[in-house]
């Protein structure tokens, strides 16, 4: 699913959040009916198609709490994801000031370093050999 421009990219973003977040669902719906088949296995002496039985009655009864436990992670995960990236990496929020003076000192800097540009005089038509003087001054 090729995606072109900026509303196409939206538009593909979309839906791949949604089928994830389906498939998060999914798959504590699957790990909640396969600790349920565990628990029915080690606690009840029976054969295959009753053991799965008992897992889908449980993973009924179960469902309401796994579906609420699963937006609850989806709801602390899109609410403070960025906190907990910031807290991690010891970021922080950079104001417009300290963006445009970090800007100007990149800016200074460059002006700072000096082209050196020499033509050979046999090469009256070649290329401009450029040496970069990264000195300090």
């Amino acid at each position: 699913m090729a995606a072109y421009g900026l509303y196409s990219h939206i538009q593909s973003n979309r839906r791949r959040s949604i089928v994830l977040l389906a498939g998060l669902f999914l798959l504590v719906y699957v790990l909640v009916y396969a600790g349920a088949l565990v628990a029915a296995a080690l606690s009840v002496n029976a054969d295959l198609n009753t053991l799965l039985q008992i897992a889908l009655i449980d993973l009924i009864k179960a469902a309401p709490f796994a579906t609420i436990g699963t937006v609850l992670w989806i709801v602390i995960a899109y609410y403070f994801h960025q906190n907990m990236i910031d807290a991690i990496t010891g970021g922080r929020d950079v104001t417009q000031v300290e963006t445009r003076s970090q800007h100007d000192a990149e800016g200074d800097q460059a002006a700072d370093q000096r082209v050196q540009v020499e033509r050979h005089p046999e090469d009256v038509g070649g290329p401009v050999v450029a040496h970069l003087d990264l000195r300090e001054n």
